[in-house]
């Protein structure tokens, strides 16, 4: 009886992690596209949207892998393993980073404000202030640098 237990509070351990993990992307993702909303779909500050500590957000579109995503952040991470990104064209991978260490990261739905033109690109937090580019269809609002 000790044993298992024992066994099941070490998976517990195991899995509270990722689950923290999993529940602070998904908040993370729901203020983006809140604050996106809550503008009329017309502009976003990550830096309001996602007020953790972060120095800068670096954007990585569909179906990178971990090779394209080192060559941009300047280190590795596993977004091929911890991250759908290869894989699905329906998001963009925000990857909040302070001092050169992924400390959240969001698959952000693009019909929620769409990162993807500015994939391989990474931005400061002062400067991470974006806007919907005119001209560019509702369904997948488009996102650009805002001035």
């Amino acid at each position: 009886m000790g044993v298992m237990l024992h066994r099941q509070r070490r998976r517990c351990a195991l899995l509270l992690p990722i689950a923290v993990a999993l529940a602070a992307c998904s908040q993370s993702s729901a203020g983006i596209s809140h604050y996106f909303h809550a503008t009329g779909r017309m502009s976003v500050d990550l830096a309001q949207a996602a007020p953790s500590e972060w120095d800068r957000v670096c954007v990585i579109g569909p179906y990178m892998a971990d090779r394209h995503a080192e060559e941009i952040i300047g280190f590795a991470w596993p977004v091929e393993r911890r991250t759908s990104i290869d894989r699905n064209d329906g998001i963009t991978l925000l990857l909040f980073i302070h001092r050169n260490r992924v400390v959240q990261h969001v698959e952000h739905p693009r019909r929620q404000g769409d990162f993807a033109g500015l994939a391989g690109r990474c931005f400061n937090r002062d400067e991470a202030k974006f806007k919907r580019a005119e001209g560019r269809a509702d369904d997948w609002p488009e996102l650009v640098p805002a001035p």
